[in-house]
């Protein structure tokens, strides 16, 4: 979905539909009461806001992080070593 850079517009600006998809997502995580944890560059302001907002409507807190890492090659190590979390999934602090 990202590689096809196909966008779709939302709430007044343009998004992914990889973006889109991850909005109704969480929508409906936060429908049925339950976390969402998003593993996504949200690359832009607007995107980041909306989710904010987004948390807001249901009452939850919105915790947005930013991982910056100067050593290239540690960065690449980690990427390629990284692990998708799934429900039922134990994600170790500080593995990524």
């Amino acid at each position: 979905m990202l590689l096809s850079q196909l966008r779709i517009q939302q709430e007044g600006f343009y998004v992914t539909t990889a973006e889109a998809l991850l909005t109704m997502l969480i929508q409906r995580q936060l429908m049925l009461r339950q976390s969402a944890i998003l593993d996504t560059p949200a690359n832009t302001v607007a995107q980041r806001k909306s989710w904010q907002d987004l948390a807001q409507s249901y009452n939850a807190e919105f915790y947005g992080l930013e991982t910056i890492c100067s050593d290239m090659e540690l960065h690449r190590r980690r990427v390629e070593g990284h692990v998708v979390f799934q429900v039922g999934m134990t994600q170790l602090v500080g593995a990524m």
